[in-house]
Parts: structure tokens; sequence; C-alpha cells
């Protein structure tokens, strides 16, 4: 067995989940976090009984919270379960912590940058009440695509030629999503991150937020062109992305989407019409600017 065949064997070793036991709850936990030090912080976390004021964020069911740890950052996303709908999902396995568990996997086997899913455990409490969490490494130096775009380009002329990488590496990656079959219901610019790499402008674009992937095998044309409008709408800004930063946007797209059968100009005139009608709905005006 050659050298690199033995490391990938190893690191998918690692990676391969094994049952868990902890107090009040079981699962499963990867092989590579079986460790006495990441059982003690979750025994801890657990114990601790947090309420949701400690979270950093909140919905009606769900809380998500970060630890820090030595080797870096792992966040903590507790479900929390009451009605019959989400008891039969978590019977068929497919309620929202199984789901971001399971596509997290296929998104990191089809070469998807999303952070590893590292613990699943559940705790249930009654019939219908059940608690359910989810464990993911977390992504150094990061933030949303929103704060990213905020915090680098105040104004649409500046720092040009970083904005263009930048602009590149997120049309490259919503290109190679939809190439490998993945569509994401809820494209906010919270739900994916920017990491810093090596020099300005240079950066690895991560998918969160998985539950609300609806489809990992084919993505209609609506749905494509729904996807491609909320990254103009919601995460391009439009207070410092211009019509011709949106035109070098498609133009990097298409080259990695290589299953369009629309030529550019009908695609980009498309979104811009999804785009402007979505912008009206809500009342904002779209910037026209080269």
């Amino acid at each position: 067995m050659s050298r690199a065949s033995s490391h990938l064997n190893e690191k998918n070793m690692e990676s391969r989940p094994v049952s868990v036991r902890i107090p009040g709850y079981q699962g499963w936990l990867i092989q590579k976090y079986d460790t006495t030090d990441f059982f003690d912080c979750m025994r801890v976390f657990l114990a601790s009984k947090l309420k949701s004021q400690a979270a950093f964020k909140t919905s009606k069911d769900c809380e998500v919270y970060r630890l820090s740890k030595d080797g870096g950052d792992i966040y903590i996303k507790r479900y929390f379960f009451y009605r019959l709908k989400q008891y039969l999902q978590t019977l068929l396995d497919v309620n929202k912590a199984q789901k971001s568990c399971r596509i997290g996997r296929i998104l990191i086997a089809k070469g998807i940058h999303t952070p590893l899913p590292i613990l699943y455990i559940r705790h249930k409490k009654s019939f219908l009440k059940s608690e359910h969490i989810i464990v993911t490494e977390g992504i150094a130096n990061s933030m949303s695509l929103r704060d990213y775009v905020h915090n680098h380009f105040q104004s649409y002329k500046q720092k040009l030629s970083e904005k263009r990488r930048f602009i590149k590496s997120v049309a490259e990656f919503l290109g190679n999503l939809h190439l490998a079959g993945i569509y994401h219901g809820d494209l906010t610019g919270s739900n994916i991150l920017i990491e810093r790499i090596n020099g300005p402008g240079q950066v690895c674009v991560h998918l969160i937020d998985l539950d609300s992937i609806r489809s990992t095998r084919r993505i209609s044309t609506r749905r494509r062109l729904k996807n491609l409008d909320e990254l103009g709408r919601n995460f391009l800004d439009l207070n410092v992305i211009g019509i011709y930063d949106r035109a070098k946007f498609l133009k990097h797209y298409l080259r990695t989407y290589t299953k369009e059968k629309r030529q550019f100009r009908q695609l980009f005139e498309a979104i811009k019409r999804r785009t402007e009608y979505r912008l009206i709905k809500h009342g904002q005006q779209f910037i026209n600017r080269g």
C-alpha cells in the first residue's frame, strides 16, 4: 500500500462514526473525537443546562452555541421537537438534525466545503417531546458572507481586484454546488461562511445550515434561478456590487456550471427580472451601477 493510500485510509477511519452514549443521550460520534477531553466538554455542556440567552442564535425550536476548545471552536445545535410530524420524521431518520448530519457527509464526499459533523445524540423526554443535538467543527478565520461584504467593500469601487477575486470564488462555489446536484432552499447571507486564506481576496467558501437543503440529485431551472437571484439580491450587496460585477459573477458561474443551455444574456435578464420583482415586492431599490 502506498503512503498516499495509507493516509487516505487513516483519514476515512478518523471520520467513521461509532456508537456513543452520554448519560441520558445516545447517538454516534466520529472516531477522531472519541477522546476523554471531548466527552468531558460535552458532559459539562449538557450538565450546565444553558438557557437560550447563552446561545448566540435562537429560533422557536433550535438553539446554537459556540464552545472554544484547545483545537479550535466547535458549534452545538440543539433541536427541540414536540409535534407529531417531527416524531414521524425522527422515525424515518429525516428530521432536521438527522438531515443536517447526513447531508453534511454527502457534501464533504462531493468535495463541497461545509463544517464536519462530529456528533449526533438525542434524548427522548416523552412520547412526542425529544431533544436532538448535532456538533460540528468550526471554521477558523471565517465570517458570514453578508458580514464579509460589508466589512471589506464599503463602496462598490473599493478594493476592485480583491472584490473580483472574491466574486469569482463565490460564483465558482455556487456553480460547483449546482453541478453536484445540490440546491439550498434558504440561501441567506448567514448561510454561507467565507474563510480567508493566503493573500487579499483569497477565500474558501463554506455552506452551513444544511437542514434547508431540499435536493441532492436534480435541480430544476427555477430553483437554480432562485439561488442565483438570492446571491445577487442578498449576498452581493446592492450598494457595493454593480451590474458589471453581476455580469462577471454570472460568467464565472457559467464557466463552472457547464450544463446550462441558455445563453449568458438570456440567463442574465431572467435573473435581473426576478431580482427587480423581489425588490419591488419588498419596497427596495435596484442599484443600477456599472
